[in-house]
């Protein structure tokens, strides 16, 4: 899931994860349900998880995964740069002819991201006496 130290950002960047190819091992695939809700905790409204990979079918899956969580807006970039400078891999990707993908999700309001979280209701209070 998204690391602690990860309070509250602008930005998640998922650069060429690994895929998992075998179906047995799909549960470990680093984009799911419980990654993606972890995400839009974390990311401020008006920010974006960006993946890029070089696999059509987990760019589809991935894809297809991301739209199921509703604090998200997906698309699927024309530009697999993004925008941003190549990394090594997508250098490499180049060189050899491979194609690259990338799937962008930006954050938006949803009715309550925090209504499956079992929060404490009785905290104390933060008032200076």
């Amino acid at each position: 899931l998204v690391p602690m130290w990860i309070l509250v950002t602008c930005l998640l960047f998922v650069f060429f994860p690994d895929p998992w190819w075998k179906s047995r091992h799909i549960k470990k695939r680093l984009i799911s349900a419980d990654f993606l809700a972890d995400a839009a905790l974390r990311i401020k409204l008006g920010g974006r998880l960006l993946l890029k990979t070089d696999v059509l079918d987990y760019s589809t899956w991935a894809e297809a995964e991301m739209r199921q969580e509703p604090a998200f807006v997906t698309t699927r970039l024309t530009d697999p740069s993004a925008g941003l400078p190549p990394t090594l891999r997508e250098r490499r990707c180049h060189f050899h002819k491979i194609p690259t993908y990338a799937v962008e999700c930006r954050r938006v309001p949803c009715s309550d991201p925090c209504a499956d979280l079992d929060l404490p209701t009785d905290r104390p209070s933060l008032e200076v006496p």
